[in-house]
């Protein structure tokens, strides 16, 4: 109450009340003093801009992750979760899938390698023609495997 009855007084007075005083410019030049430089702490203010920024952001993140404010982005956002996760899944089982592929590939050749080495070896051996016959007979590596070892004990037998 009282704030609103001086401000009225002050806003009702007539101008030509105030005591106006002017000054000669000589005595205003003795009595002004230089400006002290204020120091600006660049330090301080770069610290105060970039708190800001990373507490803005973090308040925007937290309030445009409520669903029921924002309902479209907090969907989208657990949308895209979900599908970084699929994708790492998928990588994952492609990188089992691979091993396994190159495994399988490995072996192959491992046992083509070893059948092609123990044909040669079966040229250069003598013996009749049974062992050729039944050298041919057998298809899985393991199997002639096997039958070269039991053959060569045989042969060492005699």
């Amino acid at each position: 109450m009282f704030s609103t009855v001086l401000s009225g007084i002050l806003i009702l007075t007539p101008p030509c009340l105030a005591q106006v005083k002017t000054v000669p410019a000589d005595e205003v030049s003795a009595l002004a003093k230089p400006l002290q430089p204020e120091k600006v702490e660049k330090k301080r203010v770069w610290l105060v801009f970039v708190a800001g920024a990373a507490t803005l952001f973090v308040f925007i993140n937290v309030i445009e992750n409520n669903p029921s404010w924002f309902p479209a982005v907090s969907r989208a956002n657990r949308a895209m979760t979900l599908r970084r996760k699929e994708r790492f899944k998928q990588a994952e089982v492609n990188e089992i899938e691979e091993a396994e592929a190159e495994a399988v590939r490995l072996t192959k050749s491992v046992e083509e390698g070893l059948a092609e080495a123990r044909k040669r070896r079966l040229a250069q051996m003598p013996g009749d023609d049974e062992q050729a016959n039944t050298t041919s007979e057998f298809v899985n590596g393991q199997e002639r495997m096997e039958f070269f070892v039991q053959k060569d004990r045989t042969q060492n037998q005699s």
